[in-house]
């Protein structure tokens, strides 16, 4: 019989040794830096993921509906605006 040689999982040594690490103060440190500088962007997102973890899925029907009426407020009162200042006269521009 042939000596055929075992196949090796390249990583196996690695996940053998690999050891999960507990987040340091930080990440929690640069986490709340970002979500209060500038970056609040991102905070949704992140909001609605934390609440679906610490809650369940079922609470992300009633945030994304808050959510779509907020946007739906914000595009009215730009469109009222619009709406608004379209209706005023505008002085005709001279050509030529």
């Amino acid at each position: 019989m042939r000596n055929v040689p075992e196949e090796v999982d390249p990583f196996e040594s690695e996940l053998r040794t690999f050891r999960p690490v507990e987040p340091s103060s930080e990440l929690f440190e640069r986490v709340g830096r970002q979500l209060a500088g500038g970056r609040a962007r991102r905070l949704w997102p992140w909001l609605a993921g934390a609440v679906a973890q610490g809650f369940g899925l079922r609470t992300l029907l009633p945030y994304l509906l808050v959510l779509g009426v907020l946007q739906a407020a914000g595009w009215w009162r730009i469109a009222h605006r619009l709406r608004s200042a379209s209706d005023e006269p505008v002085d005709p521009v001279p050509v030529g």
